[in-house]
């Protein structure tokens, strides 16, 4: 069985998230034998695959997925639908809109008309789920939830290294974030958070030169607490550090999906804090402090409450499914697609 993967192309600028979920799915497809092909935009490689599987539900995929839906493939659509900053009155708005008005919202147009004909639909949880079969109804009783996996990796950090690399001794306290450094992630709250703060923030992943960004370095450096490391490869020994010597991680996003770095954090034994716009999965939301990503007060009061707290996420999420389930599950998809 061959596969043909099919993302933006600017996925592997940064190896966000999304970079990771496609490689790391892949990777678990090709455990369960099955050849994944990645696609290249100067080649046609439908004719030689079996299956079209797309990620996310940015417009630039929709072009390969019409094409591999005329070409009679089946198509499996991991939308990432992430859009829990809009309000659904809105979202249904501009589906309706597009509908109705030449030139309004015409991504929306094509995507709705993309969920009527792709195959199979995989969602990463049930509040995303919800969402994609409200503004999409067609996608109902074709959509499954096959969460991200967890890298057991994440639970065998050396703290040492990292710290004595970064100049924190193993008495500071710290409070980490990892991700890349733009408004949707929201850093600059937590920068503004950590004014004044006996704990120190460290912020790791790589950065452009935005005015966001500038903005958030420049706070950043007159503050005494605040550690900025840049990007720490993914599976690396100092990533892996960071998450084993942090007391506390913080995700202050205004948007995510199903964030890979809270199940990582999670894995590595940290206390969460998280952004209230943030779908937490099932086996967590009772392990995960909850505050408004605009709510420089309420950041502050959750991330020294959680410090007070006992470790109680890891447990947890050390019984849920790891990147080879979910290559199973996947893997079932396509074969009962192909039948």
């Amino acid at each position: 069985m061959r596969v043909l993967f099919i993302c933006y192309p600017h996925v592997g600028v940064t190896k966000g998230g999304m970079y990771i979920q496609i490689q790391k799915t892949a990777e678990a497809l090709q455990q369960c034998g099955v050849e994944v092909v990645f696609q290249s935009p100067w080649e046609n490689q439908l004719p030689d695959c079996d299956i079209c599987h797309a990620f996310s539900t940015n417009e630039a995929v929709y072009g390969m997925m019409q094409a591999a839906i005329s070409a009679e493939k089946p198509t499996v659509w991991s939308t990432v639908f992430n859009v829990f900053s809009r309000p659904m009155w809105q979202l249904k708005t501009q589906i309706a809109l597009s509908e109705k008005l030449p030139g309004f919202y015409t991504a929306w147009k094509i995507c709705r008309q993309l969920s009527i004909s792709c195959s199979h639909v995989i969602a990463l949880n049930d509040d995303e789920k919800y969402r994609l079969e409200s503004v999409f109804p067609t996608m109902t009783g074709k959509t499954s939830i096959i969460p991200n996996g967890i890298d057991i990796n994440f639970s065998q950090g050396d703290q040492v290294s990292f710290r004595t690399k970064f100049g924190l001794s193993l008495q500071d306290k710290y409070v980490l974030n990892v991700g890349i450094m733009c408004e949707r992630k929201n850093q600059l709250s937590l920068i503004r958070a950590a004014k004044g703060k006996t704990w120190k923030l460290v912020l790791v992943g790589p950065y452009d030169e935005s005015s966001y960004v500038k903005q958030c370095l420049h706070e950043a450096e007159c503050l005494n607490n605040v550690i900025v490391t840049g990007p720490l490869p993914y599976g690396s020994n100092l990533l892996a550090g960071a998450y084993a010597g942090a007391d506390v991680f913080c995700l202050p996003s205004f948007s995510e999906v199903q964030p890979l770095t809270l199940i990582e954090a999670a894995v590595a034994g940290c206390r969460l804090v998280a952004s209230n716009q943030t779908p937490i999965m099932q086996c967590l939301k009772n392990h995960v402090f909850l505050c408004s990503p605009n709510d420089i007060n309420g950041l502050q009061y959750n991330i020294e409450k959680a410090f007070k707290m006992p470790v109680t996420a890891r447990e947890i999420i050390l019984q849920q499914p790891t990147w080879k389930n979910v290559g199973d599950q996947i893997s079932q998809i396509y074969s009962q697609l192909l039948k």
